[in-house]
């Protein structure tokens, strides 16, 4: 069947789309912009999409012209950002575009949103006879997509090897610590976090040795004592105690407690303590 291209659908359709593309980009940068604004950067982009079927002027949908749209868009609609964070803006935005635009080929490949008509191709430029609603559904599925891969990606950067700083007292070490979402240990009485560290790398911060069960009650360091579960070890005691300043890769830790293992935490002695990148997060002062 072949497909008949109305000029006021076309405009219409792609001024909706890239309404929609602009709010959700606009979402994941944090930014409140204009109506005003967005609509007069989806017309634009309209526009150019409309005079793509105009045979004299094909010369603007080579490369170079479709990036300069696609920013010019862009400052329109967040005009207070300067250079980096506008190129930051546009990478958002073709990100954003492109899983719409899978998301969308995926619909109409295999549903009837394109109501059996053919696409047409003309310079480079993809138009579908497609309902509203069709492009409602794809804007909210591209928007969940990106949402769980951004959060997927801000978790996979929070985890790995860190350097883990701990004072006391005037001295510090400096251990190898695994990030790990999955040390939920905390102090019962005051329900801060609990960082592990082994035994052998504390000697530093414990001239007359680290302590244990017998450490002396009067001493300036404050203990704690954490009871824990393991695989292994239903009901566990572990002692610890309350640094004066934790950091992790040079930024502070708030409300935390240094757990003492008395046992390696790997097997391969590729880390020496383990933490929850959330430590990271908590506002709370000791």
């Amino acid at each position: 069947m072949k497909t008949i291209v109305y000029v006021d659908m076309l405009f219409l359709v792609n001024f909706i789309i890239n309404m929609i593309l602009l709010k959700i980009t606009e979402i994941f940068l944090r930014y409140k912009s204009g109506t005003v604004r967005i609509c007069l950067s989806s017309a634009i982009g309209a526009v150019y999409a409309v005079c793509m079927f105009f045979p004299k002027i094909d010369f603007l949908y080579i490369f170079p012209f479709k990036m300069a749209i696609s920013v010019v868009m862009v400052i329109i609609a967040y005009p207070k950002f300067g250079f980096v964070k506008t190129i930051r803006s546009c990478a958002v935005f073709y990100l954003v575009s492109f899983t719409f635009a899978g998301i969308l080929l995926a619909l109409i490949y295999f549903t009837d949103f394109a109501d059996g008509t053919s696409p047409v191709v003309k310079n480079g430029i993809f138009y579908f006879d497609i309902s509203l609603w069709a492009l409602v559904a794809a804007s909210a599925i591209a928007y969940l997509v990106i949402k769980i891969a951004s959060a997927v990606f801000s978790r996979n950067k929070l985890l790995g090897i860190r350097s883990l700083c701990i004072t006391l007292s005037g001295r510090e070490c400096t251990i190898p610590a695994l990030s790990d979402t999955g040390n939920l240990l905390t102090d019962p009485v005051t329900n801060s976090s609990v960082v592990i560290a082994e035994k052998s790398e504390l000697e530093i911060l414990f001239p007359d040795g680290v302590p244990d069960l017998s450490y002396p009650a009067e001493s300036k360091v404050r203990i704690r004592v954490i009871p824990y579960s393991s695989l292994g070890n239903e009901q566990g005691m572990m002692l610890g105690f309350v640094p004066d300043r934790i950091t992790v890769d040079g930024k502070v830790a708030r409300d935390v407690v240094v757990g003492i293992s008395e046992k390696a935490l790997s097997s391969a002695n590729e880390y020496n303590a383990l933490f929850n990148p959330n430590i990271l997060n908590q506002n709370r002062r000791l």
